[in-house]
C-alpha cells in the first residue's frame, strides 16, 4: 500500500463547529461524464466502492457537481506510469493544470483539493488534456454542519 496522510481540513476560516464529510463514489449522479470515459479503470477492486472511470482520449471531460453544500472539496483517483495530464476547472475559475504521472501506480490518490469555497454549489471541471490515462475514484465534501 502506498503512503497515506490523512488531515481534517478547515474548511472557513470563520466558522466554527464540526466538520462532517461527505464521501461522493464516481458512481454518484453528481458525477456527469462526457466523451470518452469507461467504467474499468486498472486497480478498480482498490478503488472506493470497487467503481471507477477511466479516459485516455484527449479531451474526456467529468464534471462533478454538487447542490451539496460543500466548504472543501477532495478529488481522488489514480496515479502511475501510463497516467498524464489533465487539468481542473472550479467554477468560472481559470484552470490548473497537473500531472498524474507517477513511476509507482497508486489508488485513492488525492489528484486536487480546494477549500475557502464559500456556500452555493460548486463545480470541478476534470480534463484529461494528454493522451494517457485519467482515472476518477470518489470526491469528497468538507462542510460546516450537515451536508444538505
Amino acid at each position: 500500500l502506498p503512503s497515506q496522510i490523512q488531515w481534517q481540513p478547515t474548511p472557513n476560516r470563520n466558522a466554527s463547529g464540526p466538520v462532517t464529510q461527505l464521501l461522493v463514489d464516481d458512481a454518484d449522479s453528481s458525477f456527469q461524464y462526457h466523451g470518452a470515459w469507461s467504467p474499468s479503470p486498472p486497480d478498480v477492486d482498490e478503488f472506493t466502492a470497487h467503481t471507477g472511470q477511466v479516459s485516455t482520449i484527449i479531451y474526456g471531460l467529468l464534471l462533478p457537481t454538487t447542490s451539496r453544500l460543500a466548504d472543501s472539496i477532495s478529488l481522488y483517483g489514480s496515479i502511475g506510469p501510463d497516467h498524464g495530464l489533465y487539468s481542473i476547472q472550479l467554477d468560472d475559475q481559470a484552470p490548473a493544470t497537473f500531472n498524474g504521472h507517477a513511476l509507482t501506480p497508486a489508488v485513492q490518490t488525492l489528484l486536487y483539493y480546494t477549500a475557502f469555497l464559500g456556500s452555493g454549489s460548486h463545480t470541478l471541471q476534470v480534463t484529461n488534456i494528454a493522451n494517457a490515462v485519467l482515472t476518477m475514484d470518489s470526491a469528497t465534501l468538507y462542510s460546516i454542519g450537515t451536508p444538505s
